[in-house]
C-alpha cells in the first residue's frame, strides 16, 4: 500500500511544494531585478515565505490534479521512459499553468514566451523532483 499509494501522495506534495519554492523564488528575483527591494522588504518577503510556500503548494495541487492525472494515462500509454517522462509531464503541467493564468502573466514582467519558459522549466523540475521522491520508478513491464 506505501508504495502504490501512500508514497506517489507524499511525492505529489513534494513536487507540488518544490514546484512553489523554484517558481516564488524565481518571481521574487525578477521583481528585486526590476524594482530594486530595501532590507525591510526582503525580511518581510522571507518571513512570510513559509506561508506563501505552502498556501501556493496547495493551490498548484488542486489546479493541477485532474491534468497531472490525464498527462500521467497518456504517458503510460506511450510507455515514455520514467524520469523523462515526469520532466515532459511537468513542463506540459507548467505551460497548462502559465496558459491559464495568462490574463496575470500578460501585464507582468515577463513576456508570453519567457512566461512559458519559465513555466515550462519550472514544471520539468517538478517531474522530475516527483520521479526523485516517488523513488526513481521504472516503467511497469507487463509480464508475457
Amino acid at each position: 500500500m506505501f508504495n502504490s499509494i501512500i508514497r506517489p501522495v507524499l511525492a505529489w506534495a513534494g513536487a507540488c511544494l518544490v514546484t512553489s519554492l523554484v517558481l516564488i523564488s524565481v518571481m521574487y528575483a525578477i521583481s528585486i531585478t526590476v524594482e530594486g527591494l530595501s532590507a525591510d522588504e526582503a525580511l518581510t518577503v522571507l518571513m512570510g515565505l513559509p506561508v506563501a510556500l505552502i498556501i501556493s503548494g496547495v493551490v498548484a495541487a488542486f489546479i493541477l490534479a485532474v491534468p497531472s492525472f490525464v498527462i500521467v494515462m497518456l504517458l503510460r500509454l506511450l510507455r515514455l521512459p520514467r524520469g523523462w517522462g515526469d520532466g515532459i509531464a511537468g513542463a506540459a503541467l507548467g505551460a497548462f499553468l502559465v496558459h491559464n493564468a495568462q490574463a496575470n502573466v500578460s501585464d507582468g514582467y515577463l513576456s508570453q514566451w519567457q512566461a512559458y519558459a519559465v513555466f515550462a522549466t519550472i514544471g520539468l523540475l517538478a517531474g522530475l523532483s516527483y520521479w526523485t521522491l516517488a523513488g526513481r520508478p521504472d516503467v511497469p513491464v507487463k509480464p508475457i
